[in-house]
């Protein structure tokens, strides 16, 4: 009966080591994915919104955003003025890039107002 208790708090205490051995690996992956200067690698859409959008933004806003680095696709819904912009996996979207390149498709018609991302509400345009 000894050896099957101390097999078993053997086989316990491993499994404690193991899961503070992953628990600690899988936070330092996650603030270094936090600390890289942009919004966190997600799948996640940022959500921009508008003050402005008709029928033809959609088009423009597509054409404009098209050259951002990890954009995987766009969608807008002209009721709600909102621009939902997905990015590739893994991938980090600059909201300075998103806001601009928004801006430029509304051009003289209307402006960004406010990007909902994976970091928050961000509120006037990043200077980086």
């Amino acid at each position: 009966m000894r050896g099957i208790n101390k097999f078993t708090v053997g086989n316990a205490m491993l499994v404690i080591a193991v899961v503070l051995v992953m628990t600690a690996c899988g936070g330092a992956g996650n603030n270094a994915a936090a600390n890289d200067g942009g919004t966190k690698a997600s799948t996640t859409p940022l959500i921009v919104y508008t003050d402005h959008m008709d029928d033809e933004c959609p088009e423009d806003i597509e054409r404009e955003t098209k050259g951002i680095a990890g954009l995987d696709r766009v969608e807008c819904d002209v009721p709600k003025k909102t621009t939902k912009v997905y990015p590739k996996a893994g991938a980090t979207l600059s909201i300075k890039a998103v806001w601009e390149a928004i801006d430029k498709a509304l051009e003289g018609e209307g402006k960004v107002e406010k990007v909902d991302g994976p970091d928050g509400m961000v509120t006037s345009k990043p200077d980086k």
